[in-house]
């Protein structure tokens, strides 16, 4: 049958040169089918399809160290020593409370009591993220009225037969209205509880504009990393049973010897069936071999150096995929120094504090109702810029640490880098900073003082400089001998 007997699906005929002027709209025998999917993502991104994906996430998670790794890395330098929300109002007393209350509740955050703290509340909600692909989160109070964080997982956020939702996602044509959640009670039994919008927060990197649910980050890797489990272990087994083989003894007439010179000669029989001899190799034997006897050491070549680039290449895919080089995930290996490790930092960086701006917008919300409960009960005072914050976020990661703080340090005299700045990335609160400054600085002059007064042969001036830089002998830094005050003259 000549090629011009083929049709296509509307019935036109193919010639040898049929094709479209994009080669990537040429479909092909020779290449897979994919699916056409220029369609929304409340199509595309199903509710089994999440749930399938989410399942085996939290599977790879558990059990491949590579990606746990990864994960781990990505809430560690993304959450760090904690976001940092201080207060902004102008009453310097205001800020103070404020900033007192949120710590009180930042260490005792959570709702259950699971996770008390809320910078490990962030990075489980992070891991989360990329696990399971979102995590809802809504602000309650408690049996006494304060304010605490409930989180929900993604597997509880379900529909529940209606017409309303979409995968949990209550909605109005496009507009969210709310969320549909899961709760098994202490029967057993299966309820829903909807909540409105407006108070839950669901937490996920949305990649296109459309989506109602977030999906795990390993979807792409899910196959390669399920398919490198498989053979990693086949391949380990391939590498015991050769280990377990030390000598061979081949005859070349092909006939078995009659009895062992090694030790006795076995019969074992195999998987298949088939019986194969062995014998146990001991310590310092001299063998004597028969006619047509011949002994060979065996040696393996698994695993190759093939197979550890092709888990090399997994290893990429799972890393290209979360946006992280998978040279800073396995930086002992990677062999990067100078400008391309920097490069390299720079880039996880990125990375890092786009999830950090997405966590520090909530916890902006939650610090909103956090101090505006307490506000509405008259726990705290009210003044007209109380919700006002700044955020501060962790440090950079740095290849070199001893020099960006030199750097910090001349940045800050310059005048282009604030102390506040400074001490948000070291987890320091700046009021807490300026009170312990000022309670030391006057403890210094306090102390010096009181030295001057008890030696009157020495100035005020060389008592603070005693009590700032003492030496060995109590001498004058630089000199021999104490330097006495001048005498008063006449």
């Amino acid at each position: 049958m000549s090629s011009l007997n083929l049709v296509d699906q509307f019935g036109r005929p193919l010639s040898a040169s049929y094709g479209r002027f994009y080669d990537g709209a040429t479909r092909s025998g020779d290449r897979t089918w994919i699916p056409y999917t220029a369609t929304d993502s409340s199509v595309t991104d199903t509710t089994w399809d999440r749930m399938e994906m989410l399942s085996i996430a939290r599977y790879l998670y558990a059990n491949v160290g590579f990606i746990r790794g990864a994960i781990d890395d990505l809430a560690l330098y993304s959450v760090g020593s904690g976001i940092t929300i201080r207060s902004a109002c102008k009453d310097p007393e205001l800020r103070k409370v404020f900033n007192e209350a949120w710590d009180l509740f930042s260490k005792n955050c959570d709702y259950t009591g699971r996770v008390p703290q809320l910078n490990v509340m962030l990075r489980a909600m992070c891991r989360a993220m990329d696990v399971d692909g979102d995590i809802g989160a809504i602000p309650v109070l408690d049996a006494n009225g304060d304010p605490k964080i409930q989180t929900i997982k993604g597997h509880r956020i379900l529909d529940c037969g209606g017409n309303d939702s979409k995968d949990g996602v209550i909605v109005d044509g496009d507009r969210i209205l709310g969320y549909r959640v899961k709760i098994t009670g202490k029967d057993g039994k299966d309820s829903y509880v909807e909540y409105p919008a407006s108070r839950f927060r669901l937490l996920f990197e949305a990649r296109t504009t459309d989506p109602f649910r977030g999906i795990t980050s390993l979807c792409h890797a899910i196959n390669n990393s399920r398919d490198s489990l498989d053979i990693l272990k086949f391949e380990k087994l391939a590498v015991k049973e050769n280990s377990s083989i030390g000598l061979t003894i081949t005859t070349t007439d092909g006939k078995d010897a009659q009895g062992g010179f090694f030790s006795p000669v076995k019969t074992e029989y195999g998987p298949d069936g088939k019986p194969v001899t062995k014998e146990q190799l001991r310590g310092g034997a001299i063998p004597r071999l028969g006619l047509n006897e011949k002994i060979e050491s065996y040696q393996s070549n698994r695993p190759s150096t093939t197979f550890t680039g092709f888990l090399d290449y997994v290893d990429s895919d799972i890393a290209i995929g979360l946006n992280v080089p998978v040279e800073f995930i396995r930086i002992s290996r990677s062999g990067l120094g100078g400008a391309p490790q920097r490069f390299c930092l720079a880039k996880a960086q990125r990375k890092f504090d786009s999830r950090g701006e997405l966590l520090a917008d909530w916890v902006q919300a939650i610090r909103f109702f956090v101090i505006g409960q307490k506000i509405f009960t008259k726990k705290l005072p009210l003044c007209d810029d109380w919700w006002k914050v700044t955020i501060h976020y962790p440090s950079k990661i740095s290849v070199d640490i001893g020099r960006d703080a030199a750097q910090n340090r001349q940045d800050i005299d310059a005048g282009i880098r604030t102390i506040t700045e400074d001490a948000s990335e070291r987890s320091v609160d700046f009021d807490t900073l300026r009170d312990t400054l000022e309670a030391e600085v006057d403890d210094h002059m306090t102390r010096a003082l009181r030295l001057h007064q008890k030696h009157p042969e020495f100035n005020l001036d060389t008592c603070l400089m005693l009590m700032r830089k003492p030496t060995a002998n109590g001498n004058l830094p630089g000199t021999g001998v104490p330097t006495p005050e001048p005498p008063p003259q006449p």
